[in-house]
């Protein structure tokens, strides 16, 4: 395990240490880079946007980051950008670190799974690969400004979305309603199952904790 300021001072060392973390760093305007690269910009700026496009609200999250390759390491500055889908790391006040080429990450107690080059939050699982993924989103939407007199009227925003996502044995996704109707219809026949150990323990379908506690005794009996 190696700490992510060892890492980027090795990059500027050393290039051969990237072979071992798998680690690599570029410019902005690089192409190459295959584990990252690092950025020059200020990553707590919002420019006057109302909002954040990363999910914590501080870069003091440890992280366990296992990348291509079985290799692993640990960092106390990470931060996930829902707006596109990357883990980061604050270097200084105007650098950040973005990631690449890397399979799964737990901060904070959630455990993030990359699938197609997105990365997800694994709510439960079992032994075959079935998981209830979440997907963190969030969007921008341009300043409100008045049709007449051209005066800006409300700020840009960044806005937050959760989607949900169950994914099967053979890799597929699809999106799911966190709703009684929407819920049991993946479960087939065992759907009676499931309904009666949620009315048993007074679940709800619409709640994600209840739903996660669902599905951890429905992959787990």
């Amino acid at each position: 395990m190696k700490k992510i300021k060892v890492i980027v001072l090795a990059f500027f060392a050393c290039s051969a240490l990237s072979a071992q973390t798998y680690l690599s760093y570029g410019t902005a305007s690089s192409s190459g880079g295959g584990g990252g690269s690092i950025v020059s910009k200020l990553a707590n700026t919002t420019d006057g946007v109302v909002g954040s496009v990363y999910l914590f609200p501080t870069w003091n999250n440890m992280a366990t980051v296992s990348a291509v390759g079985d290799k692993e390491f640990q960092i106390n500055n990470l931060n996930f950008n829902a707006l596109e889908s990357t883990f980061v790391s604050q270097l200084s006040k105007d650098t950040i670190f973005t990631f690449s080429g890397i399979e799964k990450v737990k901060v904070n107690n959630k455990l993030f799974v990359n699938v197609n080059d997105k990365f997800f939050e694994s709510l439960a699982e079992n032994s075959k690969g079935e998981r209830l993924l979440k997907e963190y989103v969030v969007k921008y939407t341009k300043p409100t400004v008045h049709v007449i007199t051209n005066v800006v009227t409300g700020p840009a925003e960044y806005k937050n979305f959760e989607n949900y996502y169950m994914r099967s044995a053979d890799g597929s996704l699809n999106e799911i309603k966190l709703n009684k109707k929407e819920f049991l219809k993946f479960f087939g026949d065992d759907s009676k199952l499931v309904e009666s150990y949620a009315k048993s323990h007074k679940l709800k379908f619409g709640n994600e904790e209840d739903v996660i506690q669902i599905l951890k005794y429905y992959y787990h009996q």
